[in-house]
């Protein structure tokens, strides 16, 4: 009696594993992208809605502005960190407010190179810790996603 395999036995299974593996690689490649994607979503949804307790932290009134309207006296990002969104270093009139004075400070969004952010109009983080709310677009591709920050403590709502 003998112990062991025959090679016809060792092609099968070699091939059969084989056509498994061809079959799953492609989706687990996609399964990965999908998963980066998703946490560089759900990682812009907790720094937006940290902004009121940077603007706390750091003392300072901040403005977000759209990335293309932002300044550009802001220090720029090094390529492996992304994009990232500037604060306004200007004077700025806030929905009928009364003109603020802005400190410059360091942005708390960073964003992947492909991502891009649309303010409808300017959003104004006090010191205090709260702001005025407004409505955030951010751009990935194709794909849009509309939040909406609600006054006082500007919690990022998907709408």
């Amino acid at each position: 009696m003998h112990k062991g395999f025959t090679l016809l036995e060792m092609l099968v299974v070699l091939s059969l594993i084989g056509l498994m593996v061809g079959l799953v690689a492609p989706d687990l490649m996609t399964m990965t992208d999908r998963i980066a994607f998703a946490m560089n979503r759900e990682k812009l949804e907790h720094s937006l809605a940290a902004m009121p307790y940077e603007a706390y932290r750091q003392k300072k009134d901040m403005i977000l502005e759209s990335s293309k309207t932002a300044s550009t006296k802001a220090p720029q990002p090094s390529e492996e960190d992304g994009i990232s969104i500037v604060l306004s270093t200007k004077d700025a009139k806030i929905r009928g407010l009364v003109e603020v004075p802005v400190l410059v400070a360091p942005a708390p969004l960073v964003l992947p190179t492909d991502w891009s952010i649309t303010v409808e109009a300017p959003i104004l983080y006090r010191a205090a810790g709260y702001c005025n709310g407004g409505q955030v677009a951010v751009s990935v591709g194709s794909l849009v996603y509309q939040y909406e920050l609600k006054a006082p403590d500007c919690q990022p709502v998907i709408k």
